[in-house]
Parts: structure tokens; C-alpha cells; sequence
């Protein structure tokens, strides 16, 4: 009889430091994660995704304080010469679209580790050349209003060191682009990482901004693996869902570059 009454409390103070454990794990881990869940849960379903804050201020004299691109990658072209893939391309039309716009004052590029490193400068060079070309010559973009990242590996690293460059130039509002099958995942992992950011797909700059341009773009992914890349977008978001900062995909990522 004594001993049944031992057990009596010896339960009901598991079932307390439970309750306790249970809900120190809810308030250390899930509740700060709660709106990140939701996020991925929204790309996932189709729906908008952003943790974007607007700051108005009659101060600022551009609506962003930069606009990011996340690397697209490089190709050699039929010469032997590195040149941004399509799909970078594509990119950077949008970025020299938005700063003809004056939409922010500079581009910060996240090329990330390239091969070969002379290839640090094709994406600036040929971002520089679009600005100038579709300003009919009446715009530049200089030297020093363009930053290069080249630390990271992937998409989930893109925002980890846009987040240093953020701090760095004290940055409050970035506007990155990107093509419209990869603007969610770019969203996701920037949230994550605290950046007050707003994700706009690169094909719908362009097409706002040249509507004849649709034809084009629309024959040039019909010839891309786009469910491939779908799926692989699909995939690394509901990964983001356990991995929010990436730091799995990354050492993946890693270790196929070493190896």
C-alpha cells in the first residue's frame, strides 16, 4: 500500500517535468518558427510568399536600398568564352531594368564560388552592358554601385551572405530577383535569415516593362526541363521546412563541390 502511494506522486512529476519539457520546446523552437512554417506551407500550396515590410519615408530617395541577384550560373559559349547561362540572364535584364527605374542604387550579385575565377566579373559586365543598352547610353551603372559575393554555394548560402552584406551597409529594404520557378525558395531562405526582403520573379519585370517580350520567354522555357526544375524547387522548400537556414543542403552542396 506505502509503495503504491510513492508511485502516485513519482507519476504525476513526470507527467509535470513533460508538460514543462513540451512546453519549452514549443516556446524555444517551434512558436519562433511558427512564421516560417507558414510560409513554406504557403509556397507549397501556391500561394504568395513574403515576409517583405514596407518602410515609406519621404527621406529616402529609392524605394530599395539594393537589389540582390542570386546566381544563375555560367556557361561557355560556343567560342569558349564564359558567359551568364539563360537563365542569368534573365536575371540580370530584370536587375538593370529595376535600377533604370531607380528603384534601388545599387546591385549587389550573388555569384557565389565559380569554377574559374576570372568568371567573377562576367555577370557584373554583362549586367553593366545591359543597363547601359536598354538606356539607349543615357544610363551607367558604375563600378562601385555593384557588390559581388563570392562565398556562396547555394541558394540557402546566397541569403546567408546577402544577410552579412545586409548588416554591413546597413540595408533595410532589398528588392531580389530571380526567375519566377525559384522566387519562393529565395523568399523562404531570406525570411529565414531576417532579411527584409521582397522576391519578384525576373520574367514578369520584364514582360511588364516589354509586353512583346512574352512570346520569347514563354518558346524559351518550353524548350527547358521545367518540370526537372520545378521539382527540384518543390523539393528543396519542403526541406527548408526541418532546415530553414540550410545548413543540411549546404554541406551536401559542399561536399559534392570537394569531391
Amino acid at each position: 500500500m506505502g509503495k503504491e502511494n510513492q508511485a502516485i506522486p513519482r507519476k504525476a512529476a513526470l507527467g509535470i517535468f513533460g508538460i514543462i519539457g513540451s512546453a519549452l520546446f514549443y516556446e524555444l523552437y517551434v512558436r519562433p518558427k511558427l512564421p516560417h512554417f507558414s510560409r513554406v506551407l504557403d509556397a507549397v500550396n501556391g500561394n504568395p510568399v513574403s515576409c517583405f515590410i514596407e518602410n515609406i519615408s519621404e527621406l529616402k530617395s529609392f524605394p530599395f536600398d539594393a537589389i540582390a541577384v542570386p546566381g544563375g550560373g555560367i556557361k561557355k559559349n560556343e567560342f569558349g568564352l564564359a558567359t551568364p547561362n539563360e537563365f542569368q540572364k534573365i536575371r540580370l535584364e530584370a536587375a538593370a531594368i529595376k535600377y533604370i527605374q531607380k528603384q534601388a542604387p545599387i546591385i549587389i550579385l550573388l555569384d557565389g564560388k565559380l569554377e574559374d575565377s576570372g568568371d567573377s566579373l562576367i555577370s557584373k559586365q554583362y549586367l553593366q552592358n545591359k543597363v547601359k543598352k536598354l538606356s539607349q547610353g543615357t544610363i551607367l551603372l558604375p563600378d562601385e554601385s555593384v557588390i559581388i559575393e563570392n562565398i556562396s554555394v547555394n541558394t540557402a548560402t546566397n541569403m546567408k551572405q546577402l544577410r552579412k552584406l545586409v548588416d554591413l551597409h546597413h540595408l533595410q529594404q532589398v528588392l531580389l530577383i530571380t526567375n519566377n520557378f525559384h522566387a519562393d525558395r529565395a523568399e523562404i531562405h531570406a525570411c529565414a535569415f531576417g532579411i527584409n526582403a521582397l522576391s519578384l520573379p525576373a520574367e514578369n519585370i520584364i514582360i511588364d516593362q516589354f509586353p512583346e517580350r512574352q512570346s520569347e520567354l514563354d518558346l524559351f522555357y518550353q524548350g527547358q526541363p521545367i518540370d526537372k526544375i520545378k521539382e527540384k524547387e518543390f523539393l528543396g522548400i519542403a526541406v527548408s521546412f526541418f532546415d530553414p537556414n540550410g545548413a543540411l543542403s549546404t554541406r551536401i552542396k559542399e561536399f559534392t563541390l570537394n569531391h
